[in-house]
């Protein structure tokens, strides 16, 4: 698109002494400012490499004032400076070469900025390092840096999210610290940076980088990551709980909750009743949440932890077999029980919200030290109501909490993967149709996520969910979700009997094509191998949903069935291109005689059919192992994995609709202008007939070309449009039976002429079927004897004859 203009515009800039050189190491990065003129502020910015005649894109984005990430690559585009900037981690030798800072006009030739990148390999420091340090006291890092950077102000930067660095005040003098907060930076002169941060939290672990400012104010200047660090910050159980109370601002009751947890940690101090610590924390919780505090995902990450590991040092310290605490933010409900033996048989905790059922073997775990409690806690008013969840697409869902937020937790500690599920019965916060389902999630890191939790069972005011693992749960919904009723029993007879329709015709066409499939007029490579493979998926997606119920629980055989499925839609959608291709050239010739048959070679049509969708799938299951097996054995829709059937499909669509079109378009007219010409002789009211019949033929290829599944992407949640989607694609097989063999008077003298030997045993006779009225231009004569069939095709003046032999339909040749 831009190859040789880029090439010129580079030779011109270099020539002029435009490009700028820039320094960086091996392992290291470098920031680099792009300038540009204010009046393109709202064009897309971009920066690629040169290669010998194009420049290949690094990044590209229309994001302003915000950091876009693609690989080792992140752009932020300044506004309100003019410029932008482009960060380039972990170098490598091979990113040596040109770049260009491109600004993208739309109407006019793209403006360039060249500059060189130099990368070195550097040994005499270290390019990554990890520092410890522990919650409350300071870590000390010290950076080296190459002696050519001696003279350059140096700066200390932390990662945010992957993408940009959040600075700190550089040095800018040899010898002197510059203190910024809890920072302390010092340049000394043996090439070393020495960095103190004070009073570290938790937050403060990640990733940071040490660096040099190279003439950064100019418009040439960059900035040069030379040592990268990997901070990690320890936290007690009590002090990851002084962070998020620090936070919410109770330092009166922080100091007696901290005494408090301290004292269950050190056995020699004065110790506290479990009940009046649970008490406590009770009424720090509700001022926590009160406050407003925790309005984000990370913030109610730490609170989340808190809470439990506080909860798991209090509950070994309650005297009490059962304990209730309620405020008006959460209640509490632990359980515990203290004999020699453990524990065995189920229990039940019931909250206002919640209805836990557990076995007490889930709550002891391999070891019994002599007790073991469990416990619930559901937080009335810790709700957000609109939750987004980003896909890898970069497409948002929205969704809705429909019950309170419920943290499950027990004595055993390892519950990641238990012996057997849990139970939870939620009540909704709203009431739900009876059409909508809602999502059992448990929270994990930062984020709600449905791994290890599945519905049981939901109605109007209650949902009933199975988990593998404990956690924090609850009950999403999603905005604008066309709910999935496994149980539609309607949907379920429908399909089943559709598909059991379409297969028979399937059958039915196949058995035909395969009968006849020495002679080319009547079937082809494409209509049977689309056959087969229509079959084979609709028979196979039959069975897997009639089974369902047994195959779901064998992961395994559930994703090889989604494995295979996916194969043969694919191979069929293949064949359904390849059968529109060839028709598309059929009706593009026909007006024209030919001395011989055309077409493409049937081991490449053969190879074309399967190997594309053989790779798709390939790769697919490459890249993406676990994407196989969903409940309905399927396609799973995490990261997007459905779209390596859909990208396919859309765009097998997109060109059978194309051609459809086409072919309409060609016939109609091919068939106004015969029928004109006919109107003026004879037969008026046979070539209206005629005309309508071949419309209707080409019409049904609309669905045999599989253009009827384009609608169903837009069927939304309507039943009907639902029914009528499944009515028609269900049904290609029987498409195909009409237009090809009942619609098809050769296919019909054919089984005319079985029949009749059948019945007559075979016994010798010479009959003539004679089908068809001498008509310019489109006029057939079938003829047939006791040793041969013959097939006449008149056009004007000429005709074209083939030859076959009737008992073996060996085709013996053809003359014009």
């Amino acid at each position: 698109m831009k190859i040789l203009l880029i090439f010129s515009l580079y030779l011109i800039s270099a020539a002029a002494g435009g490009s700028r050189t820039v320094r960086g190491f091996s392992g290291g990065g470098v920031l680099i400012k792009c300038r540009y003129d204010t009046q393109y502020t709202s064009n897309k910015k971009y920066f690629c490499k040169s290669l010998t005649l194009t420049c290949a894109d690094q990044i590209k984005t229309d994001v302003k004032n915000a950091w876009v990430n693609s690989g080792r690559f992140s752009l932020f585009d300044n506004t309100s400076a003019a410029f932008f900037s482009v960060m380039i981690t972990n170098l490598t030798v091979e990113d040596y070469g040109t770049y260009q800072c491109a600004v993208d006009v739309t109407q006019s030739l793209d403006l360039y900025t060249p500059m060189e990148l130099n990368v070195e390999e550097v040994s005499d420091y270290n390019r990554i390092i990890s520092v410890t340090g522990h919650a409350g006291g300071s870590v000390n890092i010290s950076c080296k840096y190459p002696e050519f950077f001696r003279g350059y102000p140096k700066f200390l930067c932390r990662r945010v999210d992957s993408v940009g660095c959040v600075y700190k005040t550089p040095v800018k003098e040899s010898g002197k610290w510059i203190n910024q907060e809890k920072y302390a930076l010092h340049d000394d002169v043996k090439n070393t940076l020495s960095v103190i941060i004070s009073d570290v939290r938790e937050g403060d672990s990640g990733e940071l980088w040490c660096g040099a400012e190279l003439d950064w104010e100019s418009d040439n200047g960059y900035k040069l990551y030379i040592t990268h660090i990997n901070l990690t910050v320890t936290v007690p159980t009590c002090d990851k709980a002084n962070t998020i109370y620090t936070k919410a601002g109770e330092g009166k009751l922080l100091s007696l909750f901290v005494s408090s947890c301290e004292s269950l940690r050190n056995h020699t101090a004065p110790q506290i009743s479990g009940e009046y610590l649970l008490q406590d924390l009770m009424k720090i919780s509700d001022e926590v949440v009160s406050s407003g505090n925790i309005n984000d995902s990370f913030t109610l990450s730490a609170f989340l932890g808190a809470m439990e590991d506080t909860l798991h040092l209090i509950g070994p310290q309650l005297d009490s077999s059962v304990t209730r605490v309620e405020n008006n933010i959460s209640e509490t409900y632990i359980a515990v029980k203290k004999n020699v033996t453990p524990p065995t048989g189920h229990v039940i905790l019931s909250t206002n919200a919640v209805h836990l059922n557990i076995s007490w073997k889930t709550v002891v775990g391999k070891s019994y030290p002599g007790f073991a409690y469990m416990g619930i806690i559901s937080y009335k008013t810790l709700n957000t109501s609109v939750l987004e969840e980003t896909n890898t697409g970069g497409r948002t869902t929205d969704y809705n909490l429909n019950s309170p937020i419920v943290t499950v937790f027990v004595s055993n500690k390892n519950t990641e993967h238990l012996p057997e599920p849990v139970t939870l019965t939620f009540k909704h916060n709203q009431e739900v149709v009876s059409e909508s389902k809602p999502s059992c999630v448990s929270w994990s890191n930062t984020k709600w996520t449905k791994d290890g939790c599945k519905l049981i069972h939901s109605n109007i005011n209650h949902s009933v969910c199975s988990c593998d693992h404990l956690s924090t749960f609850a009950l999403i919904m999603r905005i604008g979700q066309c709910p999935y009723d496994e149980n539609n029993t309607v949907m379920m007879v429908i399909g089943i009997l559709a598909l059991s329709v379409g297969i028979v015709f399937l059958t039915l066409s196949l058995v035909t094509f395969v009968n006849f499939q020495r002679n080319p007029r009547l079937t082809n490579t494409a209509l049977i191998n689309l056959c087969l493979t229509l079959l084979l998926a609709h028979l196979l997606f039959l069975l897997t949903q009639i089974f369902l119920h047994y195959i779901k629980p064998l992961q395994v055989l559930c994703a090889v069935l989604a494995v295979v499925l996916h194969f043969f839609f694919l191979s069929a959608f293949v064949w359904m291109f390849i059968e529109a291709v060839m028709l598309f050239i059929h009706v593009k010739n026909l007006t024209k005689l030919r001395s011989k048959k055309e077409g493409l070679k049937w081991k490449y049509l053969v190879l074309t059919g399967y190997i594309i969708p053989l790779i798709v799938v390939g790769v697919s299951a490459g890249l993406v192992p676990k994407g196989y097996g969903s409940e309905q054995c399927w396609l799973k829709k995490d990261k997007d994995f459905v779209w390596s059937f859909l990208g396919p499909v859309c765009f097998i669509l997109a060109a059978n609709t194309l051609l459809f079109l086409s072919i309409l378009i060609i016939m109609t007219s091919t068939l106004k202008k015969m029928t004109k010409e006919n109107l003026k002789t004879r037969h008026t009211e046979r070539d209206q007939q005629l005309f309508k019949s071949v419309v209707l033929k080409t019409m049904i290829q609309f669905f045999i070309l599989g253009c009827s599944w384009v609608p169903g992407f837009f069927t939304g949640c309507s039943k009907v449009l639902e029914i009528m989607f499944l009515l028609l694609n269900s049904q290609q097989g029987t498409f195909i039976f009409l237009i090809h063999c009942v619609f098809n008077q050769e296919v019909r003298l054919l089984y005319v002429k079985w029949w009749r030997n059948l019945r007559a045993n075979r016994t010798p006779k010479t009959e003539v079927l004679v089908s068809g009225v001498i008509r310019p231009q489109m006029n057939k004569v079938t003829v047939w004897t006791q040793n041969v069939v013959m097939f006449c095709q008149f056009q004007g003046r000429a005709v074209m004859v083939q030859v076959y032999q009737s008992d073996s339909r060996h085709f013996l040749g053809e003359k014009s």
